[in-house]
């Protein structure tokens, strides 16, 4: 005989499983459709305790719920500043994916306000710069500034300065490009003088005035139009001089003079000619060095691609006392930004350059060993450096191996070699 079902039971069982269900599926629905301001509270909260990851993800959801709220859309992105992600990939995606997202929409809701349009354009105009950018890629870039200024006032001075970052693109693409159409060198030169003479200090606009009349003068004479060429490269010279009395003493300007000087040698077949140009290089080297330890406090002097050109030309000088300068010099940036792995490497190369292998291997160990930073381009710049730090230890220890004496010395020195490029491989 079947038991007889306690009826009694089981109606209140079934009303007490649909109010479990029924809180689960409020506790659900409170998560879902919390507003845009129980996030930002939420945020709030998680900020103070220093838990900035999770800030960044109730902003975010603020955001995903009212895109053009500017406050929310701050909040996220110094938020997301303060966030230091384990892995490669989180780090990639927090920068490109949050930090630049939270400047781009920004940039599309203050649509209007000039300093706004000029933070998001300075964070991408960098970011090509440093990567070593495509001239496609400055292209898009271009697309993105006329984007930007298209609804501004461009009679004010404010608007005027970011035609710079249009007119510093198409340079770059011209010294990638075999040729440029006529109509974009009018335009960059256009947007050069209008940017100077928004903002007369910036050195970097002044100084891509002299390429761009050089590029053409090399272009020119690609085509077989030397006369034509030495007279563009008169008026680049020419140029130059101004920029030099707008900014006396500056180490980058002296640096271009030399490297204009070397282009115009570089076209003589008089071997005595070109000893004594590589002579006065060498001294002028020098001299630069001296100024820019002078000015090692500027912002000026420790602009990384003016650090990447004096690289160059130390290796170019191929004399160790100037190595032996050029080691000096990058000691007093990194005292200045110790945080900064580019300049560490470029010591590491130095050292390299001198055959003090042992030095450049500590050296760049001091990169691999720096501490993860937080969300930005140095950081992100960092975690590549690494990878290069490896590198160049590899090919100082393969120096050493190759100069090892006796079969132990040498197994050493060979597994030695192969724990730099295991570490590589990681």
């Amino acid at each position: 005989m079947a038991a007889k079902v306690n009826v009694k039971f089981v109606i209140l069982l079934s009303a007490a499983l649909l109010v479990v269900a029924g809180g689960v599926g409020v506790l659900g629905a409170m998560v879902l459709f919390r507003s845009a301001e129980d996030n930002i509270r939420r945020g709030d909260e998680y900020a103070a305790q220093g838990d900035y990851m999770e800030a960044a993800k109730s902003y975010a959801k603020a955001v995903n719920k009212e895109q053009f709220n500017v406050e929310y859309l701050r909040k996220w992105a110094d938020a997301v500043r303060q966030c230091t992600p384990e892995t490669d990939v989180e780090y990639r995606t927090m920068y490109f994916g949050s930090y630049l997202g939270a400047l781009r929409q920004l940039a599309v809701v203050e649509r209007t306000n000039p300093e706004t349009q000029n933070e998001y354009l300075a964070a991408l105009y960098r970011q090509h710069r440093l990567g070593n950018a495509t001239a496609d890629a400055w292209g898009s870039f271009i697309e993105q500034v006329n984007t930007s200024i298209e609804n501004l006032d461009m009679a004010q001075k404010d608007a005027q300065r970011l035609l710079r970052y249009r007119g510093l693109a198409s340079v770059f693409r011209i010294r990638t490009l075999e040729s440029v159409d006529a109509a974009e060198r009018a335009r960059a030169a256009d947007d050069l003088d209008k940017a100077y003479a928004a903002d007369p200090s910036d050195l970097d606009v002044a100084l891509a005035k002299v390429e761009l009349i050089s590029a053409e003068a090399a272009a020119l004479f690609r085509a077989g139009r030397a006369r034509e060429s030495d007279a563009r490269l008169t008026d680049a010279f020419e140029a130059l001089e101004r920029v030099d009395r707008n900014h006396p003493g500056s180490p980058r300007v002296r640096l271009h003079r030399m490297l204009l000087t070397l282009e115009r040698s570089s076209r003589s077949n008089d071997r005595g000619d070109q000893a004594a140009v590589a002579d006065s290089f060498r001294q002028g080297l020098s001299e630069v060095f001296d100024l820019a330890s002078n000015a090692a406090g500027s912002s000026s002097s420790l602009d990384e691609q003016f650090v990447q050109q004096l690289a160059r030309a130390a290796v170019l000088a191929r004399s160790e006392e100037l190595n032996q300068k050029w080691i000096s010099l990058l000691d007093s940036f990194i005292a200045l930004r110790p945080d900064h792995a580019a300049f560490r490497v470029e010591r590491g190369k130095a050292l390299a350059a001198i055959d003090r292998h042992e030095d450049a291997i500590a050296q760049f160990e001091q990169v691999v060993q720096m501490p993860d930073l937080p969300v930005s381009l140095e950081g992100l710049l960092l975690r590549q450096l690494r990878n290069e730090a490896r590198r160049q230890q590899v090919e100082s220890a393969l120096v050493l191996w190759s100069r090892a004496s006796g079969d132990e010395a040498k197994a050493q020195a060979m597994a030695r070699v192969k724990g730099y490029r295991d570490d590589l491989a990681r």
